[in-house]
């Protein structure tokens, strides 16, 4: 089984220029737990859920009642050079990376360099149903 049988095509993704608070709601709204960003059409990073949590401490201090911190930008918090692999890498080399690098996700991307998918630990499962 390859990286493509198992990405999801297409993610929704976000830019370098939206706001944490729209990518929070966009996250919660689709129900993912990390989203690419992109900077003209170009993988730049990777917003996940541990990227946020310095969020969480700041929403729950009562000296942070303005919400302008939900304001930045993603760049602020997104992880960024994300690993990635193509869409032709074998599945065992994805669900080694999920592992060996504490990740919940991986960017699929073409020759060049260009977003096509992204396989979450969920699309793995997903395919070991039933094969287990």
């Amino acid at each position: 089984m390859l990286a493509q049988d198992l990405m999801t095509r297409s993610p929704v993704c976000v830019t370098t220029r939206t706001r944490l608070k729209d990518a929070i709601e966009t996250m919660f709204a689709i129900d993912v737990r990390h989203i690419p960003v992109l900077e003209d059409e170009r993988l730049v990073g990777m917003l996940s859920e541990r990227d946020l949590r310095p969020l969480w401490d700041l929403a729950l201090d009562s000296a942070v009642t303005d919400g302008r911190v939900y304001d930045r930008r993603v760049t602020d918090l997104m992880s960024s050079n994300p690993l990635t692999v193509d869409s032709e890498a074998d599945a065992d080399e994805v669900i080694e990376l999920l592992l060996e690098h504490r990740i919940g996700a991986v960017p699929v991307v073409d020759a060049d360099g260009m977003l096509v998918g992204i396989v979450s630990y969920v699309d793995v499962l997903k395919a070991a149903i039933g094969r287990l």
